[in-house]
């Protein structure tokens, strides 16, 4: 099924969050300091970049990774940019346990179907 012309750019121009997140992220821990603090600066990158993935996924119409990865991002979130709440880290471990089994089922299954021969499928 071919995707519109809309849906590939948009598409397309999920790339520049994921390439902004990975240089932030990259450059922090090189101590290259763009974005207030190291730590911040880490987290938005991260952010940014798992934001992307959830994005392209959300327009590909693959919602659990969309799903996974958002939840992925809010895990972050609440893990690292809240660490000085008592409740944030459990609820972010929690989050962080939901993003990895939709995207462990996700993965899992597309591996499935790699692996399986083509007069079975």
């Amino acid at each position: 099924m071919a995707m519109p012309r809309w849906r590939q750019i948009l598409l397309l121009l999920t790339v520049v969050p994921m390439a902004i997140g990975i240089v932030l992220f990259v450059a922090a821990w090189a101590d290259w300091i763009f974005l207030g603090t190291q730590t911040g600066q880490t987290i938005a990158g991260a952010l940014l970049a798992l934001l992307g993935f959830a994005a392209s996924n959300a327009l590909q119409e693959r919602w659990l990774l969309a799903g996974g990865w958002t939840a992925l991002a809010g895990a972050v979130w609440l893990m690292v940019g809240h660490s000085n709440q008592t409740w944030a880290p459990w609820l972010g471990a929690a989050v962080a346990v939901i993003a990895l089994i939709l995207l462990g089922i996700m993965f899992v299954g597309r591996y499935r179907e790699i692996r399986t021969p083509p007069s079975r499928r």
